[in-house]
C-alpha cells in the first residue's frame, strides 16, 4: 500500500500529539507504520524522523531541538529527494 491522505493526516496526528508529549502517540505511530503504509514511504520515513528528534527534544534534548529548528527544514527537503530517487514511494 502506498502512502495515502487517510495515512498522511495519520500520521500527522501522531507527529502532533507527540509534540504535545502524549504518552501512546509514538506507539501509535509505529502500530500505522506496520499496519497500514508501504515500508519505502518517502512522508512516513521523514516522519520517523521528525518523530524521533521531537521526542528527544521532550526528553530535554538541547541538540534535537536545535535540530529540528535550524537543519530539519532544509534537510527534509533534501531526504525527500534523495530516497525519491532511490526508489521510495509517495
Amino acid at each position: 500500500m502506498t502512502f495515502e491522505s487517510v495515512s498522511q493526516e495519520i500520521v500527522n496526528e501522531c507527529l502532533k500529539r507527540i509534540a504535545e508529549g502524549e504518552p501512546d502517540a509514538a506507539f501509535d505511530l509505529a502500530t500505522e507504520a506496520i499496519s497500514h503504509t508501504d515500508a519505502r514511504s518517502v512522508a512516513f520515513s521523514l516522519a520517523i524522523v521528525e518523530a524521533y528528534a521531537t521526542i528527544s527534544k521532550l526528553q530535554g534534548s538541547v541538540a534535537a531541538s536545535k535540530f529540528l529548528s535550524d537543519q530539519w527544514p532544509e534537510l527534509k527537503l533534501a531526504l525527500e529527494k534523495r530516497w525519491r530517487r532511490a526508489g521510495f514511494s509517495d
